[in-house]
C-alpha cells in the first residue's frame, strides 16, 4: 500500500492479493525413488539396532539408580 497508515499484517505476509500470484511449487527433485532413501533408512535401522541393546542398558541402569536414590530419599528424608 502507498497509504501512510498501512501497515502489512502477520497473517497478511504469505496471502495473495490482487493480480499477483505466487509461483507454483517447484516438481519433486529426481531420483527419490531409486532407492537411494530407502537405503539410507536401512543404513540407519541398521545402526539402531546395532546400539538399540547399549541405550537399553543405559536407560535401565538410570531407571535403577533413580529407584535406588528414592529409596534412600525415603529413608534418609527430612521431617
Amino acid at each position: 500500500g502507498e497509504c501512510p497508515k498501512f501497515e502489512r499484517r502477520l497473517a497478511d505476509v504469505a496471502w495473495t492479493h490482487g493480480t499477483l500470484v505466487v509461483s507454483p511449487t517447484p516438481p519433486e527433485p529426481k531420483g527419490l525413488d531409486d532407492g537411494t532413501a530407502a537405503a539410507i533408512l536401512d543404513e540407519a535401522e541398521d545402526i539402531l539396532n546395532a546400539v538399540g541393546s547399549d541405550i537399553r542398558a543405559e536407560v535401565d541402569a538410570e531407571r535403577e539408580a533413580a529407584a535406588k536414590r528414592g529409596i534412600f530419599k525415603r529413608i534418609f528424608r527430612r521431617k
